[in-house]
C-alpha cells in the first residue's frame, strides 16, 4: 500500500507536466497598479529609510535550459505553480502515467517547472523527457522562490516539490509525502478555480467578475480594458478601483511577454518570434500589441533570421537525439567520449544521427545565437569542443 501511494505521489510531480497548456504563480510578487489619482507619492525621507530594492528581471530565464518550452520568470506571473525538484532517480521515469492528470481537468492557468538538483543527471532527465514526449520545461540551478530542497546524510538533494498560487501563497512545500498527495490536488483545483487566467495579476476580484470571467475563455484583451475603464467614474470605489487594478493587470502582462521575447531574441529567437507574434495577436489595440506587431516586422526583415532560425532547429534535432542516449554499460552518465558508449547497440540509431548533426552544426552554425547553448549540451554528453 505504501508503495502505491508513493507511486501516486511521483505521479503527481511528473504527469502534471504532461498537459502542453500549463502556467502559473512567478518568483516576484504580482504587480502593483499605479498610485491612485489624490494619493500623495513617497517622500525623500520615507524613501531614504527603505533599502534598495533589488532590480527585478522578470524576462530572466528561470535556469540553465535543458529541455522543453524556453521559458523566463514573466512566464509564472499570474500563474499556479508546482516545481518539481527532481534528483534525477530512474525510478521517477516509470511513474509518468496519466492518473494525476485526470483529477485536475482544468490546466490552462498551471505551470509545471522540473528542477535537475545535480548536474549530472541531465542526461537521465534528458532520456525520460524524449523517451516520453513531455512537454515541459526542465532546468538546472534555478532560483526559485520557496523551493526549499533537503538534502541525505551524504549531502545529495532529496527529491522536493512547491506548489504555490498566483498571489504568492503556498500550498506545498517538502518531500513528496504520498499521505497528502490527495489534499494538494485539492487545493490546486481550489486555485485554479479562484485564479482561471494569469491576467488577474494574482489578485481576486468581486465587483467586476464578468470581465474575469471573460479573461478565462478571450483571446484577444483590447475590448476588456476598454469595458474596464468605461467603470473609472463609477459611483462603487471598490469596482472603480478593481476595474482599474484588472485594466493595468492584463496591460502590464503583455509587457511581461514583451520583456520575455526581448530577451530571447539573443538567446532563442524561435521562442522571441513566436511570443511577438502571440503577444501582437492577443493585444491588438493595445500599447504592448503595437510594438509585438512592430518588432516582429523588423525580425522577419532581417537577412540573418533565416539562419538563426534553421540554426535553433538543428539544435532542437540535436537535444533530442542526444535525449535517446543511454550510459554505457557501467557508467553513471552519457560519455560521447567514451568509446565503448558510441559503439553500445541501443546507442547505434541515435549516434548515426547524432554525430553528423554536430559535425555540420559546428560548420555551419558556429556563430549563431544558438552556438553556446549547443555546446554547453555536447560539453555535457562528453564532446568536447577543438575549437575552445
Amino acid at each position: 500500500m505504501r508503495t502505491c501511494r508513493h507511486f501516486v505521489w511521483l505521479s503527481l510531480a511528473a504527469v502534471l507536466c504532461l498537459s502542453a497548456g500549463f502556467a502559473r504563480a512567478g518568483e516576484e510578487p504580482a504587480p502593483k497598479e499605479p498610485p491612485r489619482k489624490g494619493e500623495a507619492a513617497e517622500s525623500g525621507d520615507q524613501a531614504a529609510d527603505k533599502k534598495p530594492a533589488e532590480e527585478k528581471k522578470p524576462a530572466e530565464y528561470l535556469g540553465e535550459y535543458v529541455w522543453g518550452p524556453h521559458i523566463s520568470k514573466a512566464d509564472l506571473e499570474g500563474k499556479v505553480l508546482l516545481c518539481v525538484g527532481f534528483e534525477g532517480a530512474e525510478r521517477t521515469a516509470a511513474a509518468i502515467p496519466t492518473m494525476a492528470l485526470g483529477q485536475i481537468k482544468d490546466t490552462k492557468n498551471l505551470q509545471v517547472v522540473l528542477v535537475l538538483l545535480d548536474k549530472a543527471n541531465i542526461s537521465k532527465a534528458l532520456r525520460m523527457a524524449t523517451a516520453t514526449k513531455i512537454s515541459l520545461p526542465i532546468v538546472m540551478d534555478a532560483k526559485i522562490a520557496g523551493l526549499k530542497v533537503e538534502k541525505d546524510d551524504k549531502g545529495k538533494p532529496k527529491q522536493t516539490m512547491l506548489i504555490r498560487r498566483p498571489d504568492g501563497r503556498e500550498l506545498y512545500s517538502g518531500p513528496p509525502d504520498p499521505m497528502k498527495a490527495p489534499a494538494a490536488i485539492d487545493d490546486v483545483k481550489k486555485a485554479l478555480a479562484e485564479f482561471p487566467s494569469p491576467l488577474m495579476g494574482g489578485r481576486t476580484y468581486k465587483k467586476v467578475g464578468a470581465a474575469v470571467k471573460q479573461l478565462a475563455s478571450a483571446t484577444t484583451y483590447a475590448s476588456i480594458v476598454a469595458s474596464l475603464k468605461t467603470k473609472d467614474k463609477s459611483k462603487d470605489p471598490v469596482e472603480r478601483d478593481e476595474a482599474r487594478a484588472l485594466a493595468y493587470a492584463i496591460e502590464n502582462y503583455g509587457n511581461l511577454l514583451l520583456a520575455k521575447a526581448e530577451y530571447f531574441e539573443s538567446i532563442h529567437l524561435p521562442t522571441a518570434q513566436d511570443t511577438y507574434a502571440a503577444v501582437a495577436k492577443a493585444f491588438k489595440g493595445l500599447e504592448s500589441g503595437a510594438k509585438a506587431e512592430e518588432r516582429l516586422k523588423a525580425i522577419k526583415e532581417d537577412r540573418a533570421t533565416a539562419v538563426e532560425l534553421a540554426a535553433c532547429k538543428l539544435a532542437d534535432q540535436i537535444r533530442q537525439q542526444a535525449g535517446l542516449l543511454a550510459p554505457a554499460k557501467g557508467a553513471e552518465a552519457v560519455d560521447l567520449g567514451n568509446p565503448e558508449c558510441l559503439k553500445a547497440p541501443y546507442n547505434k540509431a541515435a549516434v548515426a544521427k547524432l554525430m553528423p548533426n554536430v559535425a555540420a552544426f559546428k560548420k555551419k552554425y558556429g556563430d549563431s545565437r544558438i552556438a553556446e547553448e549547443c555546446r554547453a549540451l555536447l560539453e555535457t554528453y562528453g564532446l568536447k569542443d577543438d575549437a575552445k
